[in-house]
């Protein structure tokens, strides 16, 4: 990578493998990320519109780096130009601030139920294929399947129920916590989606980090939402995304299978999480029930 990224941007640093698909290089007191571009050219073209909008409103952003040929991708990666102390981040507050102010004018297209079933069908094929010996994930992978066809149970019944009268706002494709700048304003993060998922995937983060998570959902929930936002929200809490995102980097990256223990481990804590959650979000709107999981601790 040292080559490819010294031919074709004249750049040199010190390279640091984060994954195969992630390089963090520091050279002349600046980080940079290299990283595979999974974008097509349309969505770039889209990315690039956000991003000069968003710089027209004073929003501090990540940049995108031309290689040497004025093109955005080199062998399916990208160069973005980190513009933010690595361990600077966004708190939730700013987070629900963003949600309001960076609102996109047009219909939103809520596709999470194909990605969903499209997600539990690759990952069922994964695990008959490469996960064979990975016996930590084996006795694990059932539970977390069943949890996410639930999540997809949750979804189609609330989309056949309610108007989606949502807003559709910048959100990421990941977001952890902490929401360090460096990747909440990367550009190749963006995506046009419902403002519940962000913040939905941040206190997933945050719980598996073993932080205190309610009073962050108080936070999220001082304001209404409508009926159809407060059970997708429900619904995105119930699909793992936590595990299945780890479950590929031990497939796929040959890491440790005892990893996946960080998230099993505390598999009743969050199980009783998700019904305290239900009845809490339940005082504001009717919600889809899923009994095994609130019958636990009730």
């Amino acid at each position: 990578m040292e080559d490819i990224v010294k031919n074709y941007y004249n750049l040199e640093g010190n390279f640091t493998k984060i994954s195969n698909d992630l390089y963090l290089i520091y050279s002349n007191d600046t980080y940079y990320y290299f990283m595979k571009c999974l974008r097509n050219e349309e969505e770039l073209n889209d990315i690039g519109k956000i991003c000069l909008e968003l710089k027209n409103i004073g929003v501090r952003l990540d940049e995108i780096i031309l290689n040497g040929e004025n093109k955005v991708v080199t062998n399916n990666f990208v160069l973005v130009k980190i513009n933010f102390f690595l361990d600077s981040d966004t708190s939730l507050k700013e987070m629900l601030k963003y949600n309001e102010k960076l609102v996109v004018s047009k219909p939103v297209v809520n596709n999470w139920a194909s990605l969903w079933e499209q997600k539990i069908d690759y990952l069922e094929y994964q695990i008959g294929e490469l996960g064979i010996d990975k016996i930590e994930l084996i006795t694990s992978f059932s539970y977390y399947i069943g949890l996410a066809e639930c999540a997809l149970l949750v979804l189609k019944n609330v989309e056949r129920k309610y108007n989606k009268d949502t807003k559709l706002v910048l959100s990421r494709i990941r977001i952890n916590y902490p929401n360090y700048d460096k990747d909440y304003f990367n550009p190749l993060n963006f995506i046009l989606d419902n403002r519940m998922r962000d913040i939905a995937e941040y206190i997933k983060s945050m719980f598996f980090k073993k932080e205190d998570v309610w009073t962050s959902i108080y936070e999220i929930f001082k304001k209404p939402y409508s009926i159809y936002e407060y059970n997708i929200f429900y619904a995105r809490m119930l699909f793992p995304t936590y595990y299945f995102d780890l479950f590929e980097d031990i497939i796929l990256e040959n890491r440790d299978g005892k990893e996946i223990f960080t998230i099993t481990n505390l598999l009743d804590d969050y199980q009783n999480f998700l019904s305290d959650l239900y009845f809490y979000l339940s005082k504001f709107a009717p919600l889809e029930n899923i009994s095994w999981i609130t019958k636990r601790s009730n």
